[in-house]
C-alpha cells in the first residue's frame, strides 16, 4: 500500500512545529545565558582579586577585580597562564607552593612579587585551594588574592631604620682627659681628634680644659661628696665649627699627676637616632595601633601580655583593655573550642618555623568567626624567657567568598553540562524530524517517480532514463539524510549500545578516508548510563573528525579498557601533531570548539581529559572515567 501524500495544509502544520521548536530553543539559550550572567555579577562585586586556573597555569576564570588590577579583558585573561604576570625569577616558587596542595592539605597561602598593569612590582598575598578528583589528582585551582605591597614596604622600612641604628651605636668612640683641680692637662687622649677636630699637639696648647668643654661643667663640692658625677650633657662645638653633644663623666683621681678623670661620650648621632627611633617607634605605634589584623603577645603557657586594638575589636571588645579586664590573663574564652589553644601553643613552641592555621574563635557575643592564626615563639635576649607573638586574621568573609566561588563554580559546570545536554537533545528531535518527516517525504517521491517510470511507453527511451537518474539522485538525499540523522543523534547506540555504535563508527569512518583505525575495546556497556554512553561516543567521534581534518594520519587506534576503579580511553594517531602549550595559550575563543566539547564532556563524566603532542609525531589524548559505586548512572 502507497503512503499517503501530505496535503499542503499538513506540511504547513509541520513547518509551523519546526519554527515552535526553533523558538524554544533559543529561548532556552537566553534564559541559560542569563543564570550565568548573574552568577558572575556575584564575584564581581567582591573587592578582592578571584580567578580560578588549571593545573598549568591556566586561567579558566577572574572576577572584575582582578581584571582591573592587572589591566587586561575578561577576554585576554581567560585561557592565558597566570605565571605570565609574575616576575619569570619567582614563578618556579609559586608553582612549587601550588603543586605542594594535597587532598589532606588543600590549601595555602604565600606572597609573591606581581607586575601590575603599569609594569611595576608589586607584592600579592594570595591563598590558593586545590579542586581534586575522587583520584585525588587536582584538576583546578581557585584562589583569592590581595595587595599588600604597603605592609611589606613598611616591614622594610622599619627592618632599614632599626638597621641603620644599629650602625650609628656600634660605631661611637670616647676622648679621656684628666686634669689638676685647676683644669690644667695633665692627660690627652691621642683619638681627641675624633671629637674635637683638633690634633694632640693643638689641644695641649690650650693648657685648660674650659676651652674644649666651657665653663661651669660642675660642682666642684658635689664632685667631692659624690666621688663621681655621670652623664654630664655638654655641647661643644669642634675646630670646623661643627657642634657636637657629649655625655661627660666626671670622677676624682690621683693619676698622672692630676686630680680629676673626664671621660667624654659623643651622642650626637646617638641624639639623631633617638629623633628617627621616635619617629619611627611613633610610626610602629600607629601601624600596630591602626593595623586591620590583630596582633597579640603572650607567655610560654598562653597569658596575654598585650593585645592591639584590632585584636580587641576582632572579638567584639572596646579596647585591649577591656579585653584583658573581661577574659583576665588567659585567652581560653577566646577560642570557639578551648582544646584549640593548647595545641596551639604547643604546636608553636615545638616547631622552630612560624605556625599557620585557621582557627575558629569565639567572640564577646557568643559568635564564632573562622580566623588565620600566625603564630611564632621569640626568646627574650636578656633572661632568655619564652614568649609566643603574632597576628590573627578574620577570614570569615573570605571563606564565605571562596564559598560562595565555589558553588559558582560548580553551578557553571552544571549549566555547561546542562546546556551540552540540551544540544544533545534538540539535535536528537531534529534528527527524528529528519528521519520521520524528510525521510518519508523522499520515499514518497521515489515511489511516485517509479510509479511514472512504470507507465511510460517504449518509445520514451529518453525520458525513462532521465526518470532512473532521478530515482538514482533522490536514492542518494536519501542516504544522506540518513547519515545526517545518525550524526545529529545517534540513535545506532540504543540498537547496538556503545560498543557497536563504536564499531560502527570507525567503519563509517573508513570508508571516507585513506587512514587505517584500529580498534581495541574491552565490554563497557553494562558500565554507563545511555547518556553517559552518548557522551562517550562524541567524544570518540570528535577525536575521530580531528584526525581527518587535520593529523594527515597514516595510522590511528583507539583503545577501552577498564580496571576495577575507572575506564581509560586513549585515542592515538602517527599524523602531524601540534604543540599543546601554544594551544592552551590561546584564548578560549581561538582554540575551536573540538578540543573544549571534548574537555567538557570528559568533566561531565566525572573524568579528565589529556593531550600529549609533538609537531610531526602524532598525538595521544587520554580519558580516565572514574567508576561509581552504582553502575550505570555515572
Amino acid at each position: 500500500m502507497m503512503p499517503k501524500k501530505p496535503t499542503d495544509e499538513e506540511l504547513k502544520k509541520r513547518i509551523h512545529r519546526l519554527e515552535r521548536s526553533k523558538a524554544r530553543y533559543k529561548r532556552n539559550q537566553k534564559t541559560m545565558q542569563a543564570t550565568l550572567d548573574r552568577y558572575r555579577s556575584v564575584v564581581d562585586f567582591i573587592p578582592l582579586l578571584i580567578c580560578s586556573f588549571r593545573p598549568g597555569g591556566e586561567i579558566s576564570f577572574v572576577n572584575k577585580a582582578y581584571c582591573d588590577y592587572f589591566g587586561k579583558t575578561l577576554k585576554e585573561l581567560v585561557g592565558s597562564n597566570f605565571q605570565l604576570l609574575i616576575p619569570e625569577a619567582d614563578r618556579e616558587a609559586v608553582m612549587n607552593n601550588i603543586s605542594g596542595l594535597t587532598v589532606e592539605s588543600p590549601k595555602q597561602s604565600h606572597e609573591h612579587l606581581v607586575i601590575d598593569r603599569n609594569g611595576h612590582m608589586r607584592w600579592q598575598r594570595w591563598t590558593n585551594r586545590a579542586i581534586f578528583d575522587v583520584r585525588g589528582k587536582a584538576v583546578g585551582y581557585q584562589s583569592i588574592g590581595e595587595d599588600i605591597t604597603e605592609r611589606k614596604e613598611a616591614q622594610e622600612a622599619l627592618r632599614e631604620s632599626e638597621e641603620l641604628h644599629r650602625i650609628t651605636l656600634s660605631n661611637i668612640s670616647d676622648a679621656v682627659f684628666i686634669t689638676d683641680d685647676a683644669g690644667a692637662f695633665t692627660y690627652i687622649c691621642p683619638n681627641v681628634l675624633t671629637i674635637f677636630g683638633y690634633r694632640y699637639e693643638e689641644v695641649a696648647a690650650f693648657e685648660n680644659i674650659e676651652a674644649l668643654l666651657g665653663p661651669n661643667l660642675f660642682d666642684s663640692a658635689e664632685l667631692d661628696a659624690a666621688g663621681e658625677l655621670r652623664n654630664l650633657e655638654r655641647v661643644i662645638t669642634d675646630r670646623s665649627g661643627a657642634v657636637h653633644i657629649l655625655l661627660i663623666d666626671v670622677k676624682r683621681v690621683s693619676i698622672k699627676g692630676g686630680t680629676v678623670l673626664y671621660t667624654c661620650h659623643e651622642i650626637t648621632d646617638r641624639k639623631h637616632a633617638e629623633i628617627a627611633l621616635k619617629i619611627s617607634e611613633e610610626r610602629f605605634r600607629r601601624l600596630f595601633e591602626d593595623i586591620v589584623v590583630g596582633i597579640f603577645r603572650t607567655t610560654a603557657d598562653g597569658r596575654i601580655i598585650h593585645v592591639n586594638p584590632a585584636f580587641a575589636r576582632m572579638f567584639g571588645y572596646a579596647s585591649p583593655a577591656d579585653l584583658i579586664e573581661a577574659i583576665g590573663d588567659t585567652a581560653e574564652r577566646l577560642y570557639a573550642h578551648p582544646g584549640d589553644r593548647t595545641e596551639l601553643i604547643r604546636q608553636v613552641m615545638t616547631n622552630k618555623a612560624p605556625i599557620t592555621t585557621e582557627v575558629n574563635f569565639c567572640r564577646r557575643d557568643g559568635t564564632n568567626f573562622v580566623g588565620n592564626f600566625h603564630g611564632w615563639k621569640v626568646t627574650e635576649p636578656t633572661d632568655g624567657t619564652l614568649h609566643l607573638e603574632g597576628f590573627i586574621e578574620d577570614i570569615t568573609e573570605r571563606k564565605l567568598a571562596e564559598d560562595s566561588l565555589q558553588e559558582s563554580y560548580h553551578r557553571l559546570q552544571f549549566l555547561s553540562g546542562r546546556l551540552l545536554r540540551s544540544q544533545e537533545n534538540e539535535q536528537r528531535r531534529i534528527s527524528l524530524e529528519i528521519h520521520d518527516v524528510m525521510g518519508q517525504d523522499l520515499a514518497l517521491l521515489k515511489m511516485h517517480l517509479i510509479g511514472i517510470a512504470k507507465r511510460l511507453r517504449k518509445d520514451q527511451p529518453k525520458l525513462q532514463s532521465d526518470l532512473n537518474n532521478t530515482i538514482a539522485v533522490v536514492d542518494e538525499i536519501i542516504e544522506k539524510a540518513r547519515n545526517l540523522s545518525r550524526d545529529l543523534s545517534p540513535a545506532i547506540i540504543e540498537d547496538l549500545k556503545l560498543s557497536g555504535a563504536i564499531r560502527w563508527l570507525i567503519h563509517d569512518f573508513e570508508q571516507h578516508v585513506e587512514s587505517r583505525i584500529s580498534l581495541e575495546m574491552e565490554p563497557v556497556d553494562h558500565l554507563f548510563s545511555t547518556e553517559s554512553q552518548i557522551v562517550l561516543y562524541r567524544i570518540i567521534q570528535e577525536a575521530l573528525k580531528n584526525i581527518v581534518k587535520h593529523a594527515n594520519a597514516d595510522t590511528a587506534s583507539v583503545n577501552i579498557r577498564k580496571d576495577s576503579h575507572s575506564v581509560l580511553l586513549r585515542i592515538e594517531d602517527d599524523g602531524n601533531g601540534f604543540d599543546v602549550a601554544s594551544i592552551q595559550n590561546r584564548h578560549v575563543t581561538d582554540r575551536g570548539l573540538g578540543l573544549a566539547a571534548m574537555d567538557e564532556r570528559g568533566r561531565m563524566l566525572g573524568g579528565t581529559l589529556e593531550i600529549q603532542s609533538t609537531p610531526g609525531r602524532g598525538t595521544c589524548i587520554s580519558l580516565r572515567i572514574p567508576l561509581r559505586r552504582e553502575l550505570g548512572n555515572p
